[in-house]
């Protein structure tokens, strides 16, 4: 039987051994991560996206993440009024916003309002004079929400849908346009921080897809 002290010495050992390892594995793709531009380059993509001038809201952590630093940190596209539809219904956000952008509509808060109902009497009232864009949220439902890239671009009518072959034309140069996710890390290594890039790139090129099948062009839509 090991006496005490030499039982300890081999539990701190074999934990030294499993820390080592797990060091040794990650440390390359974490050193790596310094010099891997995925998420600047997926944040350029969407901002290309994104028409002048418009009003633009984001659903997910990693298109926010992307976004915000190009916006906030290096300062590009300042043509754009970024907006976090989640905290519309926060009194003190409302009352940033109407200091900040002066020119847009903030509706009065009814007291019976969801915040679904306050973000749709928003877009509502500032639509007709700036594009609404977004990245995830589909508010109101009952309107057209039309790939545009890595977002889309609402219409409260038919009517005001450009021509089909305009949005095709559009898409597809956007697309051509894009950089390629694999190009970085992401090529070789599935890094976590990182993977969900992938995700954001494949659920819009989807969107798209789905609306090349409702405009009857299933050749382009496989590709």
């Amino acid at each position: 039987r090991l006496p005490a002290g030499s039982v300890y010495v081999l539990i701190i050992l074999l934990a030294l051994t499993v820390s080592f390892k797990s060091v040794r594995n990650n440390y390359q793709p974490i050193r790596l991560l310094r010099q891997d531009d995925s998420m600047e380059r997926y944040g350029n993509d969407i901002m290309a996206s994104i028409p002048p001038n418009a009003i633009v809201t984001l659903g997910d952590d990693t298109s926010l993440n992307a976004f915000s630093y190009l916006y906030y940190v290096q300062r590009k596209r300042q043509d754009i009024t970024f907006l976090d539809y989640n905290l519309f219904d926060r009194e003190f956000y409302r009352n940033r916003m109407m200091k900040r952008y002066p020119a847009l509509k903030f509706p009065a808060y009814a007291g019976v309002d969801t915040l679904s109902d306050y973000i749709e009497k928003f877009i509502l009232a500032n639509y007709a004079d700036t594009p609404v864009i977004s990245g995830g949220f589909v508010i109101p439902a009952q309107a057209f929400w039309v790939p545009h890239g890595l977002v889309s671009v609402f219409y409260k009518t038919l009517d005001e849908i450009p021509e089909r072959a305009i949005i095709i034309e559009k898409n597809v140069r956007l697309w051509n346009s894009f950089s390629n996710p694999l190009d970085g890390l992401l090529g070789t290594y599935r890094h976590l921080l990182l993977e969900d890039i992938l995700s954001g790139y494949a659920q819009r090129r989807l969107i798209f897809a789905q609306a090349l099948v409702y405009y009857k062009k299933h050749d382009e839509a496989k590709n």
